[in-house]
């Protein structure tokens, strides 16, 4: 459908679909991109939130956009429920912009709602968006650390989220060694799923806060082995280069 036919709803939507189905028109984006523009005035928080979502997850960010949303965000955070919130601090760190009063209010909003986060795919989408908004509150991610810690305990978190968490972590330096043990014993259970990429980003996580796991480092290292038999020349350029980065923050052996 022609963007400029769209209400904020209808963008809502169609932002959605368009990521969902790897939609890669660049003219109907460009088309949707200033539609959203104009509508960004009237948008409601919640359709505001997939329209950003989705063109974040379809990697079409508009800066543009995100800064004429972000002062009236700001103000509203708190009639956002948990997904929304999360969806929408992912696509504004994904648009690299930082703006100090949104960081500030997000950091209120999520110490008094944080409870609020229960799935692993919301937490794992806010611990990431947070940390790359250069939001510095220790507070926060020590809260952040305990909280995830009692939802491992009663739902399964896949590597895939433990990884993201851990660089996110990692990322503003607010983990020890012991926190960062407590993941690695979570991920072993679903680490033959791991990418090299996410392999990679474990290791590094634990590498940066001396965290030595020995088992867990030769679990990474011969899982990573057996998938690079496979890969195509972009995929093992892109694990050297993921490996390669460990031995920015230690040397280990089993590298």
């Amino acid at each position: 459908r022609d963007p400029r036919e769209l209400d904020g709803e209808g963008l809502g939507r169609a932002a959605a679909a368009a990521a969902r189905e790897g939609l890669d028109d660049a003219g109907w984006w460009e088309a949707f991109s200033a539609r959203a523009r104009e509508m960004a005035p009237h948008l409601a928080l919640h359709d505001a939130s997939l329209v950003l979502n989705g063109m974040a997850r379809a990697r079409r960010t508009d800066r543009a956009l995100v800064e004429a949303l972000l002062p009236r965000i700001s103000s509203h955070l708190v009639y956002l429920t948990s997904a929304h919130l999360a969806m929408l601090s992912s696509a504004i760190a994904k648009a690299d912009v930082h703006d100090a009063r949104f960081a500030a209010a997000l950091t209120r909003e999520l110490k008094a709602r944080l409870m609020e986060f229960h799935s692993a795919m919301e937490i794992t989408m806010i611990v990431n968006a947070v940390s790359k908004l250069r939001v510095t509150d220790e507070d926060l991610y020590r809260r952040f650390v305990t909280h995830i810690q009692s939802q491992m305990g009663q739902e399964a978190f896949h590597v895939r989220d433990l990884s993201v968490i851990v660089g996110a972590l990692a990322r503003v330096q607010c983990a020890d060694a012991g926190t960062m043990s407590r993941f690695t014993d979570c991920a072993v259970q679903t680490l033959p799923q791991a990418t090299p990429l996410e392999l990679a980003r474990l290791m590094h996580a634990c590498m940066s806060v001396s965290c030595t796991v020995h088992d867990f480092f030769s679990a990474c290292v011969l899982q990573g082995r057996e998938q690079a038999m496979t890969m195509d020349p972009a995929g093992l350029s892109n694990a050297a280069f993921a490996f390669g980065q460990c031995f920015e923050v230690a040397e280990v052996a089993h590298l």
